[in-house]
């Protein structure tokens, strides 16, 4: 699924303005790594649907939100 590739989740989550909210390691001097970007992604993905109760149309409800489709 091109959607859930990490170049996408990192793009939908800089183009969302995630980096913002992601405490940046001073080596990367001030940029938040694709990888690390794409991960936090996912794991938003993951929380709402823990804490949706598994509910499934909620997470499709914030994947639509972040631009990456249902």
């Amino acid at each position: 699924m091109k959607e859930a590739c990490n170049e996408n989740l990192s793009l939908r989550g800089k183009e969302f303005g995630l980096d913002q909210f992601m405490e940046g390691n001073p080596a990367h001097k001030g940029k938040v790594p694709n990888g690390t970007r794409a991960t936090t992604v996912e794991a938003l993905l993951g929380a709402v649907w823990i804490d949706s109760g598994e509910n499934m149309d909620e997470v499709d409800r914030v994947r639509a939100a972040l631009g990456l489709g249902t």
